[in-house]
């Protein structure tokens, strides 16, 4: 593809079109790619966003009813309770 743009560039004269080819051929293909790629990271990070904001909210829900379970309620500690072994 380079080898084909470039034999047609040597064959014109005309150093404007010349330009103008090498725009169309190699620079705006390259920059739809940089957008596009953009785009989709973007997008990947919104889908990472939000995994990390619901595991979080797991994460809390199940610590809080795991220490309300074990008795880590942050009401003090055991024996304070009357719950301590002897």
């Amino acid at each position: 593809m380079i080898n084909q743009v470039v034999d047609d560039l040597e064959g014109k004269d005309d150093s404007q079109g010349a330009v103008k080819e090498i725009v169309k051929s190699f620079i705006l293909p390259h920059a739809q790619r940089e957008i596009f790629s953009s785009m989709i990271d973007r997008e990947n990070q919104r889908y990472l966003d939000a995994a990390r904001v619901t595991l979080n909210k797991t994460m809390e829900s199940v610590e809080g009813e795991l220490s309300a379970h074990i008795g880590l309620g942050g009401s003090g500690s055991d024996k304070e309770n009357g719950n301590g072994k002897n």
